[in-house]
C-alpha cells in the first residue's frame, strides 16, 4: 500500500543512517527519546497503571473496555537492548489491549550499554514470577515481544526451562532477534532490501553484547536460536521477507518444530522490521495486530476446551 511504501521511504532514508552511532551517540539518543516520549500522553481509550517494586519495573495497560479476567498479555518491548521501554511502545501495548480486550503488563527492563543481555533476561523471569506471585496461572499468561524483545522472550522462556518454573501459555514473536552471529544468509541478501535496519548497526550490537561472552555471538544466552526449544509452549512467529532478521525468525522456525514445538509462521511481503508495532497508522500492520490478536485468542480459547 502507498503508506506503507511511503513510511520504508522515510525509514530508509531518515532512520535507517542515524543507526551507524556508537555507544555514547546511541545512549544520547535512547535519553533524548525517553525525554519526548515521557511528554507524550498516551492513548485517550487507555488506562496507564506504573509499577515500580523491588523486583519488578513497569505498567499496566487497559484498554477501555478490557476483561478483567485472569488472563494477561506480558510484553517486552525491543529496541537492540539498547533502545526502548513501556513508555515508547505505549502506541502497540494500547492497541494490543484494545483488540484483544485484555490487560497488557509492558516490562521495563535493564539496558546496554550498562547492563549486559543477561540482566534483561534475570529482569524477564522476575517479572513472570511477580506476576505469578499475584495470583496469575501460568495458562492464563502469554508472552510477546519485538525485535530484540523478540529475543528475549525467547531467553526468557528457555531460563524459565532451566529453571523449572511453569510454562506460560504461549508467545508471539515480532521480528525476534534470535542470532547474533549476523552470518551470512538474510544478512547479506536483504542488506539493501531492508528499509528499517543496517546491518553495521547489527554487528555493532552483536559486538557488544557477546563481549560478556568472549565474543562468542553463538552464545546461546544471547542468541536463542542455539539454545534449546524442547518444552517450550507454542509460537507465532511474524516477520517479513525484506529484513535481514529474517533468518533469525527461519532459525528458530525450523529447530523449534524439530524439537516438538507448535509454531505458527507467518512472512509478510515487504514490510519493515517489527511492521506490526506501527498499528496506529499502518494498514498492513492493523492486519498484522488482528493476526497476533487471533493467534492469543485460539490460544487462551483451549483453556476452555
Amino acid at each position: 500500500m502507498k503508506s506503507t511504501r511511503l513510511f520504508n521511504f522515510y525509514l530508509r532514508y531518515v532512520i535507517k543512517p542515524t543507526q551507524l552511532a556508537g555507544v555514547i551517540p546511541m545512549r544520547k539518543l535512547n535519553r533524548l527519546v525517553q525525554y519526548l516520549v515521557a511528554y507524550l500522553p498516551p492513548p485517550n481509550f487507555v488506562t496507564i497503571t506504573p509499577i515500580s517494586e523491588p523486583e519488578v519495573k513497569g505498567e499496566w495497560i487497559s484498554a477501555t473496555g478490557a476483561s478483567n479476567s485472569s488472563q494477561i498479555l506480558f510484553y517486552i518491548h525491543g529496541g537492540g537492548y539498547f533502545f526502548g521501554s513501556p513508555q515508547t511502545h505505549r502506541g502497540f501495548t494500547s492497541r494490543i489491549s484494545q483488540n484483544t480486550g485484555l490487560n497488557v503488563f509492558s516490562l521495563g527492563y535493564r539496558l546496554a550499554p550498562d547492563n549486559p543481555v543477561s540482566s534483561a533476561v534475570t529482569d524477564a523471569v522476575e517479572g513472570y514470577r511477580w506476576l505469578l506471585n499475584q495470583g496469575y496461572k501460568p495458562n492464563d499468561i502469554i508472552f510477546g515481544g519485538d525485535s530484540a524483545g523478540g529475543g528475549l522472550t525467547l531467553l526468557a522462556l528457555q531460563k524459565i526451562k532451566v529453571l523449572d518454573l511453569p510454562m506460560p501459555k504461549a508467545a508471539f514473536c515480532l521480528s525476534p532477534f534470535t542470532d547474533m552471529s549476523t552470518d551470512g544468509g538474510s544478512m547479506l541478501s536483504n542488506a539493501k532490501h531492508d528499509p528499517f535496519v543496517h546491518p553495521k548497526a547489527i554487528r555493532f550490537l552483536a559486538k557488544v553484547h557477546a563481549s560478556h561472552y568472549n565474543g562468542n555471538t553463538k552464545h546461546p544466552e544471547i542468541s536463542p536460536a542455539y539454545g534449546s526449544f524442547k518444552g517450550l509452549p507454542p509460537l507465532m512467529i511474524q516477520v517479513s521477507n525484506t529484513e535481514i532478521l529474517l533468518d533469525c525468525s527461519a532459525m528458530v522456525v525450523e529447530k523449534a518444530r524439530q524439537e516438538g514445538v507448535s509454531v505458527e509462521y507467518n512472512v509478510w511481503h515487504q514490510t519493515p522490521h517489527a511492521f506490526s508495532v506501527f498499528a496506529s497508522f499502518l494498514p498492513e500492520a492493523k492486519k498484522g495486530l488482528q493476526e497476533i490478536t487471533t493467534f492469543i485468542q485460539n490460544q487462551f480459547a483451549t483453556n476452555k476446551a
